[in-house]
C-alpha cells in the first residue's frame, strides 16, 4: 500500500473517483475490525512514512542544500534559530540571497 497526499478536488481523476469510494465505503461498507490498536497502527504508518520519506531524501535530486544539513529525516523541529536556518538554507536577508533577486551588488 502506498499513501500520498495531494491537494483536494483540483480535478486530478484518480482523486476524485478514490474519494467517490470513499464516501461509498462510509455509507455501504462493511466495518473492519483490526486487531491491532489504534495506537499501533499509527506508530507503524509513521514509521513507514519516515521510512518513504529518508529513501525520497537520499535519492532525490532536489534539497541537496538541506540534506547535507540534515541528512536524516525527522517529525521533530531542529533546535536551531531562524536564522541559522534562514542562512544555511540560502534564504533570508543574506547578500547572496538579495544579490539572486538583484537587491544587492554583490553575493559575497
Amino acid at each position: 500500500m502506498q499513501l500520498n497526499w495531494i491537494k483536494a478536488h483540483i480535478g486530478f481523476l484518480g482523486n476524485e473517483a478514490a474519494d467517490n469510494l470513499a464516501k461509498q465505503a462510509t455509507k455501504e461498507g462493511t466495518p473492519l475490525h483490526l486487531k491491532a490498536p489504534k495506537c499501533h497502527l499509527k506508530k507503524v504508518l509513521r514509521n513507514l512514512s519516515l521510512k518513504r520519506w529518508q529513501e525520497d531524501c537520499d535519492s532525490g535530486d532536489s534539497g541537496r542544500s538541506i540534506f547535507n544539513i540534515l541528512p536524516k529525516a525527522s517529525l521533530t523541529q531542529p533546535t536551531w534559530s531562524r536564522e541559522s536556518i534562514l542562512f544555511a538554507t540560502g534564504h533570508g536577508p543574506f547578500p547572496s540571497y538579495l544579490y539572486r533577486f538583484r537587491l544587492y551588488h554583490s553575493d559575497i
